[in-house]
């Protein structure tokens, strides 16, 4: 991606082109913008340019911006894209993040910082995924090679005469530093690395057939290195089948001995080494797959700004502690929370100073909740939200006021606040219990005490009935 972020606007909507022009001409992103009125005039210049993000609105006739989403992964054609629409509602935005959808901004909440944020999300969710997918590509291929290498490894074939002198070796046996022909007329034993002969000898020299004959059996084999003289060796571990060679079929001679004649012994040996160091190699790669996995899902939750909790990460987690409340039939408490004039402490301090604000408040939200199943959120621009599974209406309240409290003990300077000289919180709360919980009704109820909050004057907490 190069420095000036290229964006493709589809929207059929004259006002709403403009709207969109005057927000993203005041942003700080050094951004280029190209306009277009429906996907159908988008294919071409998707095909003749290159564009690091699309925006588009959700309906059009004949296609909405699912559809067109879904074309473009048709089409192969891989740039992030941001919904902005009007349609609004929360199957509908649950819908686009399951198609892959990383951001969806209404219409009636639009600015030049949630659009910046909107876009700089998209760009760098999706350049994490480009990299997991381009690691999962890497480790396929390795794998495919791997597997290759493991599949045309040949075998060690060794024959012995019924003494255990070895008669005829394939030319697998090079891996040991040594030619076929010079094992030849060799005894067994010498060249296998083994503390107890004894014990291990007559499993690999066996007149043994069918169900009794050794299997899987790990033994080293000595390597004669070329640097070292005849009598120096090191070694390779194999995993060694050996069956006896009589003069008919087992089939036809349940008991060797009867009727039949010994001939030697059979033996094949897969040298393991090679497969050890590649399963060694596989697991390092699969574990760094998932490590990129890992922090890939953790870039989906959380907001880049204040490294708490995104909205997608709240969405997710209310829909969870909502149906534990409603098995277990116990109350959960939701807190909506606003900075107080964030606006005019943005125009009077900078952007800079807003944005450490924010991190500032965030990091007392983490400080003030103390219990592990308590989750804190950037709901969007300078709204939090908390949810406090199996809290009452008390519980709430005091959570809210301790807010309050360490919220302005921070005493950030706000001269143009019309609550007090520092930064301050509204909040709005509710509580709720039983069957009739949902996620939208918790939010609604929340919402309408923050409101109320504002409306009595700001930096206090209302809860609702």
């Amino acid at each position: 991606m190069s420095d000036e972020i290229k964006i493709l606007i589809i929207e059929d909507d004259e006002v709403d082109q403009m709207i969109l022009k005057r927000y993203l001409r005041t942003s700080l992103l050094n951004i280029s913008i190209q306009f277009v009125s429906s996907p159908m005039e988008a294919y071409p210049l998707l095909k003749s340019c290159e564009f690091d993000c699309i925006l588009t609105d959700y309906n059009f006739p004949g296609i909405n911006g699912l559809e067109f989403y879904e074309e473009l992964k048709e089409k192969e054609i891989n740039i992030p894209v941001v919904i902005v629409t009007g349609m609004g509602n929360e199957s509908l935005v649950m819908e686009a993040m399951k198609a892959g959808i990383i951001e969806y901004l209404p219409k009636d909440n639009l600015s030049t910082e949630t659009l910046e944020q909107a876009i700089q999300n998209s760009l760098r969710i999706h350049e994490f995924k480009t990299r997991a997918k381009k690691a999962e590509l890497e480790l396929d291929k390795q794998e495919r090679k791997y597997q290759t290498i493991v599949e045309t490894v040949s075998d060690i074939i060794i024959q012995l005469d019924p003494n255990g002198a070895i008669v005829f070796a394939n030319p697998a046996v090079e891996c040991l530093g040594i030619q076929p022909q010079d094992m030849v007329g060799k005894h067994i034993q010498d060249f296998i690395q083994c503390e107890n002969m004894y014990s291990m000898l007559p499993q690999i020299v066996t007149k043994e057939s069918g169900s009794r004959a050794t299997r899987n059996l790990e033994v080293k084999l000595k390597k004669q290195s070329a640097q070292q003289n005849n009598s120096n060796y090191n070694s390779i571990t194999v995993m060694m089948d050996a069956k006896g060679i009589w003069d008919i079929a087992d089939s036809l001679s349940k008991s060797p001995g009867t009727g039949s004649s010994f001939i030697g012994t059979l033996i094949t040996a897969r040298n393991i080494e090679d497969q050890k160091q590649i399963e060694n190699q596989l697991r390092a790669s699969q574990k760094k797959l998932i490590e990129s996995n890992i922090r890939l899902e953790m870039m989906t939750k959380i907001d880049s700004l204040t490294n708490i909790s995104n909205r997608y990460n709240f969405d997710e987690t209310i829909e969870v502690e909502i149906k534990r409340a409603k098995r277990n039939n116990i109350p959960i408490s939701l807190l909506m929370m606003d900075i107080d004039f964030f606006k005019q402490f943005n125009d009077t301090y900078g952007h800079q100073a807003g944005d450490d604000c924010l991190k500032k408040v965030a990091e007392a939200f983490k400080f003030t909740l103390r219990r592990s199943a308590d989750f804190v959120a950037r709901y969007g621009g300078e709204e939090f939200a908390v949810i406090l599974p199996e809290t009452n209406e008390n519980g709430c309240l005091r959570v809210a006021h301790d807010f309050l409290r360490n919220i302005e003990a921070l005493k950030i300077p706000h001269e143009k606040s019309k609550a007090s000289p520092f930064v301050t919180i509204s909040i709005g709360g509710t509580t709720s219990k039983g069957n009739g919980i949902s996620p939208m009704g918790l939010i609604t109820a929340a919402d309408r005490a923050l409101f109320e909050s504002k409306e009595k004057g700001r930096n206090q907490v209302c809860i609702a009935p």
